[in-house]
């Protein structure tokens, strides 16, 4: 069967939607239309053949797929219509029509017609207003409140039986978070409460890693540089500062007075004794028998850390958890290592960040842009989300037992650099708005544009060189992503260093310098079909493209004019870059800090494990459904019922 995708745009309330007509695999010759529509109205499809109407589909706004199923009989020619009508004022409008004609099939054979409404009101925000936002790991579920008994020496004992509830609840409240109906919401949801869950889950499960542990892998490789003081600027002698230094002088010569009139006070107070001859003499032995126990309280505190340590590494990977995967050959990876669920669930909120910020953008922005108070929360997330993967990159991996590693992409250091830089690119996008809404100019502008295009190039070069298959490992979409993030900010940026080059005087090189900004823009345009997905849709790309399109039209106009009228110097072939500046990058990840571990565990609870004992795949249930993937169906009437 030939690949053949057919594009049909349709205008709904001011907004064009593509629909997608595409094979699906099977024996029989399938096809796929797929109508992603924004709208909040029933919808009412008719599916005209040959001889006539075949079926009408009505679907309302909690509807999902699949909605009906048509077979249709096909010749070689594939000629069929769809009407596309909407409910409004008591009485469905027509919309458009779509007339579609292709040579899809090579014989005769029977065709099914697929028919999917996503409704962007009933499914998960995440996949229709993000720029491409990664789908959330699902994970298998492990029942603690009666599998974690089995690893106790007594499953009967109390203490187990309230750790396994009380971990079992956090678990269930993370899963409420990120795969409930409540999570779908995002207009009702509480970020804190999110971000509340996930911190409770990590904070019960350093439990069986250990905080000894954690602390180990968490631990700053260059802390000891950060504590060296900093030297100070000694240049500046300002009368204030004089006056500063010759108060704290007064202060100190003050506080040496004081010191040395407490160190006579305690010198007097001091007990002494004394010889046979009344001269005072220093206790050698008593010195020594404290000595001697200091270095016995060291000694047990270093053996009760130790056997800590090796309590929690015998408990730690006798669980068992399982996770899909974001890419990779592999599209899910097992594991009986509970740092590797932390990292997971690290992960995840990670993710969300991206998602959450990407919904602020879209649901916040009105005829002005995002207020202040929104802008400041979208970058915060995106920036917490890039110290996410930077501490996964730089301080977990080293330390992860995973099975079929080797085929999991999730926790490769280079995928997780690519991840941190997207959301540091998307962070400096946040900055760019924000600086044109404050007017700034336009030098500045450039720069940080520069630097944009500079993160999203390492992004797709680190992508592109160290995965062999890009679509087998499911980042191909991610890497067409890059490429046109990358295009759309050359064009952005050339066409800013036109207005500059034009604010100088250089007419004719600003007209050279923005006819180049409008040829990769028109490059960027050729981009934008093969990074279509399903959390990256046609209008979200198109946006920009047209939006920077209409300012390059009027800027070029403007330099053409008024070089006719005013500069008259000749448009060089090529532009001359030379005064294209280097990069700013404002955008720094935020550290992810790990919270400590949970007050659910006693000291001795880890003592009542057996460490012989351990959980195998059969001891976890299936993958929690995913908000991506949940269907929901619509409750009301539809308007044909109503009628009736």
């Amino acid at each position: 069967m030939r690949e053949v995708v057919l594009y049909s745009p349709i205008v709904l309330d001011g907004e064009t939607y593509e629909t997608v007509l595409a094979p699906l695999l099977g024996f029989t010759q399938s096809f796929q239309i797929i109508f992603p529509f924004e709208t909040k109205h029933w919808m009412q499809f008719k599916i005209f053949g040959k001889n006539g109407l075949i079926e009408s589909i009505e679907t309302g706004p909690g509807s999902q797929l699949p909605v009906s199923l048509s077979k249709i009989y096909a010749s070689k020619e594939f000629n069929y219509w769809v009407t596309v009508d909407v409910y409004k004022g008591n009485k469905f409008t027509h919309v458009e029509t779509l007339k579609i004609k292709k040579s899809l099939i090579e014989v005769s054979s029977l065709c099914v017609l697929y028919i999917f409404i996503l409704n962007m009101e009933s499914t998960p925000i995440f996949d229709q207003y993000c720029f491409y936002i990664h789908r959330l790991k699902l994970r298998s579920v492990l029942d603690y409140k009666n599998k974690l008994p089995l690893l106790a020496k007594d499953p009967q004992e109390p203490r187990i039986v309230k750790l396994a509830k009380e971990i079992y609840d956090i678990s269930i409240n993370f899963d409420k978070y990120f795969y409930s109906d409540a999570a779908r919401d995002l207009n009702n949801l509480k970020p804190n409460e999110v971000v509340e869950s996930v911190e409770n889950y990590i904070s019960a499960l350093i439990g069986f890693i250990g905080q000894e542990n954690i602390n180990e892998i968490t631990k700053s490789e260059d802390s000891s540089l950060e504590d060296l003081p900093k030297e100070e600027d000694k240049s500046e002698s300002s009368d204030e500062s004089e006056k500063e230094d010759e108060d704290k002088e007064d202060k100190e010569n003050t506080s040496e007075k004081d010191d040395s009139e407490n160190k006579e006070e305690e010198k007097e107070d001091k007990p002494t004794i004394e010889s046979e001859d009344g001269e005072p003499v220093e206790d050698e032995e008593d010195k020594k028998k404290l000595k001697k126990v200091e270095d016995k309280l060291k000694e047990v505190k270093i053996t009760a850390s130790a056997n800590g340590k090796k309590l929690t590494d015998n408990i730690r990977k006798n669980l068992r958890f399982s996770w899909t995967t974001l890419a990779g050959k592999e599209r899910s990876v097992n594991t009986s290592d509970s740092l590797v669920e932390l990292c997971n669930s690290i992960y995840n909120l990670g993710i969300w960040y991206l998602g959450y910020s990407e919904y602020l953008v879209s649901s916040k922005s009105g005829d002005d842009g995002l207020d202040e108070d929104t802008r400041k929360t979208i970058y915060d997330y995106l920036l917490k989300a890039a110290g996410i993967f930077h501490i996964l990159e730089n301080r977990f991996i080293q330390s992860l037992s995973l099975d079929d590693k080797s085929n999991s992409l999730d926790f490769n250091d280079i995928f997780l650099r690519v991840l941190y830089l997207q959301c540091l690119g998307q962070a400096q996008e946040i900055t760019i708005g924000r600086a044109f809404k404050n007017n700034t100019s336009p030098k500045l502008i450039l720069s940080l544009a520069v630097e944009t295009c500079n993160i999203y190039k390492e992004a797709n070069s680190l992508l592109s060189s160290s995965v062999e298959n890009l679509i087998e490992s499911r980042v191909e979409k991610l890497s067409n992503f890059f490429q046109y993030k990358l295009q759309l900010y050359n064009a952005f940026s050339y066409n800013l260093l036109a207005f500059l080059q034009n604010a100088q005087y250089k007419y004719g090189e600003s007209i050279a310098t923005s006819k180049l900004s409008k040829d990769l823009l028109k490059q960027t345009t050729t981009l934008i079909k093969p990074a279509i997905s399903n959390t990256l849709s046609v209008g979200s790309l198109q946006r920009p493209v047209n939006m920077l399109t209409k300012i390059i039209d009027l800027n070029l106009a403007r330099f053409e004019r008024e070089n006719k009228l005013i500069g008259f110097h000749a448009v060089p072939e090529q532009p001359n870059l030379d005064d294209l500046q280097t990069g700013t990058k404002l955008a720094k990840h935020r550290d992810f800090q790990l919270p400590p571990q949970s007050e659910i565990w006693s000291p001795d609870l880890i003592t009542l494990f057996n460490p012989q004992k351990k959980l195998s795949k059969a001891d976890i249930t299936p993958s929690v459904t995913s908000p991506t993937t949940t269907t929901t169906t619509s409750s009301s009437s539809s308007p044909s019922d109503k009628k009736k």
